[in-house]
């Protein structure tokens, strides 16, 4: 892990490597980050790029991606206060005892033999505008949809 978390990935003649840049990976975390990092080709060199003025003494930060406080703890010793890209996974379930069973399991192009319950995990971001999100909430409805609701549609629609 010590190694793992201190390695850059970079390209060097075009072939995907990995590299130990040292002070590079002293750099601490913040989004959105203060620099750009790649090896040169040309200069046969890591570079380290600030992407705006940094002043004098004034602290250097490089950006570790958009991950949840269980990956920063994991890869890197550290977590983010109040950090949006934390993860909640919620497991869903499409039980055989549901009287539409068979017809979702047709429409999710699925094979009935295979899954007597269908568990679907899905790792949502605090955001609710993530994909990962609306996934859930798309497949929370699928998956809850019966033909009580959809007389209550119907009705709703006919009231308007």
């Amino acid at each position: 892990m010590a190694v793992s978390s201190r390695i850059f990935g970079i390209k060097i003649n075009g072939k995907k490597t990995d590299c130990l840049a040292p002070l590079a990976d002293m750099l601490n975390h913040k989004r959105p980050r203060h620099t750009l990092w790649f090896y040169s080709d040309k200069h046969r060199s890591f570079i380290i790029q600030a992407l705006q003025e940094i002043e004098s003494e004034e602290q250097v930060y490089d950006s570790y991606g958009k991950k949840c406080n269980s990956r920063f703890l994991l890869n890197y010793g550290f977590i983010v206060d109040n950090n949006e890209s934390n993860e909640y996974p919620f497991t869903l379930e499409l039980k055989e005892t549901d009287p539409l069973y068979t017809q979702k399991i047709r429409l999710l192009n699925l094979d009935k033999s295979e899954n007597k319950d269908l568990k679907k995990t899905i790792r949502v971001m605090e955001s609710f505008t993530e994909q990962t999100s609306l996934d859930l909430f798309s497949y929370l409805r699928f998956i809850n949809y019966n033909e009580e609701i959809d007389l209550l549609l119907n009705v709703s629609t006919i009231k308007e």
